[in-house]
């Protein structure tokens, strides 16, 4: 797995959200996996996010997949963001 993250003792911490949510690697590689079954194959994709665990899973799973990930902060103006899906066709 990307970064060999599935190597590392599954109980030990790997985020900690603001909320006081833990993350333990066990749940970010099972995270990773689910976010890189959902693309299609290599591609471009545009990662609106927030600084959250999620977030960085998402991410991962992206990068997991071979694909290549442009990131976005999800309050991006909606005009600026057709404009980029339009020039970039992203999946």
């Amino acid at each position: 797995m990307i970064f060999g993250i599935d190597r590392i003792p599954a109980d030990l911490p790997a985020f900690r959200s603001d909320t006081g949510d833990l993350w333990v690697y066990k749940r970010l590689t099972e995270a990773v996996s689910r976010f890189a079954d959902l693309l299609p194959g290599r591609c471009l994709v545009f990662c609106l996010c927030r600084n959250v665990p999620e977030a960085a899973a998402g991410y991962l799973g992206i990068l997991e997949q071979g694909s290549c990930a442009l990131l976005l902060g999800d309050n991006i103006d909606s005009e600026r963001l057709k404009l980029l899906e339009e020039i970039y066709k992203p999946a």
